[in-house]
């Protein structure tokens, strides 16, 4: 979504625990990524790409986000893939570090959407993009605004594509799969089995 009003106190404290994370355009609150349990990411983190694989049929890069996520998780790692007819895969695995397990998938967009039973309906200038979570069984979809009070950008128009839940112990993977088509379907692999 861009910047905000760069007057906003705080507004260039990009340090770890600094005014500029409190704002919503500048947190990963509004970004297409994870926040665990309800917390920002780490200002410091470097989260370096540890594979990738570039072919016509399945392109993908896996990333190491752990370093983001401290003290939530002890790894978190993050695979999107683009298969050849245009289906995106996203797929998060998570190893966590402590007793409080919350984790909060979002996908920032300006389209309408309609959500039931683990799939999302995005609707913009008469196209229709499909989202359906594969894993864990029993997530659902809701819809948050994005909307922001003054003195922030109000961002009217845009919404927030969610999946909340609360995890058991153990290892997480949620995968959600977009695509122009509907009932898109996608197998659950581990990330390091990726090719």
């Amino acid at each position: 979504m861009g910047r905000d009003d760069y007057d906003l106190p705080g507004y260039w404290d990009g340090k770890e625990g600094g005014g500029r994370w409190k704002y919503f355009r500048l947190n990963n609150k509004s970004h297409n990524t994870l926040t665990l349990n309800d917390d920002v990411q780490r200002a410091d983190a470097v989260a370096p790409i540890v594979r990738h694989s570039f072919l016509e049929e399945k392109s993908f890069a896996v990333m190491d986000l752990t370093a983001a996520y401290s003290p939530h998780a002890k790894s978190v790692i993050r695979g999107i893939a683009l298969t050849q007819d245009g289906t995106v895969i996203v797929q998060d695995e998570i190893d966590w570090a402590g007793d409080e397990r919350k984790i909060s998938w979002n996908l920032l967009t300006d389209a309408l959407i309609d959500c039931l039973d683990g799939k999302a309906e995005l609707f913009k200038s008469g196209k229709t993009l499909h989202v359906s979570i594969v894993s864990p069984s029993g997530a659902e979809f809701s819809v948050a605004t994005a909307t922001q009070a003054p003195p922030e950008e109000r961002n009217d128009g845009y919404r927030r594509l969610q999946v909340h839940f609360h995890a058991p112990p153990g290892r997480t993977v949620l995968c959600v799969v977009i695509s122009a088509r509907p009932n898109r379907k996608a197998d659950v692999a581990p990330l390091q089995g990726w090719r």
